[in-house]
């Protein structure tokens, strides 16, 4: 898998779909996770391998600007690196993978499409809550 080639394929669509995302240098550790669900999930209904969340990258206009976003810190007394596959039900190999596109840092985040059962991510340990979500574009394709 070679992200630059999957990085020009996205920037050239002219939305974003379900199943990727751009993003410049956003960075919530719970919204991120509730990200890799919803995504994972809608790869799997959109008939993709994989989705995306793109750093990096303008949301509007999918120019390449580059990101300085760090994935390498804690959260909630632990290495945030480690707290989102915990949380992850279940589990599934996501990869962050960086490169240089014209001079600029980009990070992909690649996410495995659900497999069999959806692709849950716990918000709250106490409470259980979790988000699940269907992108209805892709679900109105299918049926």
């Amino acid at each position: 898998m070679i992200i630059d080639d999957i990085v020009y394929d996205l920037i050239k669509r002219t939305d974003e779909e379900e199943w990727f995302d751009f993003k410049e240098n956003w960075f919530n550790p719970v919204e991120i996770g509730e990200y890799i669900s919803a995504i994972s999930n809608a790869a799997a209904v959109c008939g993709k391998s994989y989705g995306y969340i793109v750093w990096g990258i303008t949301d509007k206009d999918h120019k390449i600007v580059g990101s300085n976003i760090n994935f390498n810190c804690s959260y909630k007394n632990e290495p945030w690196q480690n707290y989102l596959p915990r949380n992850l039900n279940p589990s599934i190999a996501f990869d962050f993978k960086e490169t240089i596109i014209e001079g600029n840092r980009i990070v992909c985040l690649v996410i495995p499409a659900a497999i069999k059962v959806p692709t849950s991510f716990l918000v709250s340990v106490s409470t259980k809550a979790i988000t699940f979500s269907i992108p209805a574009l892709c679900i109105s394709s299918i049926f």
